[in-house]
């Protein structure tokens, strides 16, 4: 069961990493899709563990303003 989960949450972030590559490309319904695989890969490996994953809300795409503005920040 531990390599299901590792997988659903390999799954989950593949997801969270599309769903913000497109966003940047301005493309937000599919990031909405996106986003949506990424939470529901995180649920079936919360229930796989047996642990039930905190509600986070529906998450807002950063503005493309904010998005070139945290480029140009040396980290």
């Amino acid at each position: 069961m531990p390599q299901r989960i590792d997988a659903l949450l390999d799954q989950a972030q593949q997801h969270f990493a599309a769903a913000q590559q497109r966003c940047r490309h301005g493309d937000l319904a599919t990031y909405q899709t996106e986003i949506k695989a990424a939470q529901d890969a995180v649920d079936a490996a919360a229930k796989l563990a047996g642990t039930t994953p905190t509600p986070s809300g529906t998450p807002t795409p950063p503005s493309p303003d904010a998005e070139r503005h945290a480029r140009r920040r040396p980290l």
